[in-house]
């Protein structure tokens, strides 16, 4: 457990330090000028409309890859099992949930194929409470 909590400190350390590094970098860049013109936007159009070839494309797209994967803060071995212990959980007590659901709906479904009259019940005491509730949200609010 000591082992880990210091290679979880390690990791906020390497990460602060990171973050000050390109701070600097970027102070520094902007004292010091870029040195030359911004090129206008029918320069960047006429940069922009030259053909790429499907090879350079494919280059393109994994070295996108490659760069946006270094970004990545990936889960330290800890993380990674308390969030899977919660979606473990909550993958069982929902499978529970709708288990019981089911098992209600099976046990009214044959009582109702048993007893024809009941699903008649049924029916009209939930077409009355759908009429109910549509007109409730009808009637105009009153302010007292």
């Amino acid at each position: 457990m000591a082992a880990e909590n210091t290679t979880v400190e390690e990791k906020r350390r390497r990460r602060r330090k990171s973050r000050a590094e390109e701070t600097a970098e970027t102070e520094s860049a902007a004292a010091a000028g870029k040195g030359q013109a911004t090129p206008g936007r029918r320069q960047r159009e006429e940069e922009e409309e030259a053909p790429v070839t499907l090879p350079r494309r494919i280059i393109n797209y994994f070295q996108d890859v490659r760069s946006e994967l270094t970004k990545v803060v990936w889960p330290t071995r800890v993380e990674v099992a308390r969030l899977m212990r919660i979606v473990i959980a909550t993958v069982v007590a929902m499978a529970a949930f709708l288990g019981i659901i089911s098992l209600f709906f099976n046990f009214f479904v044959q009582l109702g194929l048993d007893t024809p009259i009941l699903f008649v019940v049924a029916f009209a005491l939930m077409t009355g409470a759908a009429i109910f509730y549509i007109r409730r949200g009808e009637m105009p609010k009153r302010n007292y």
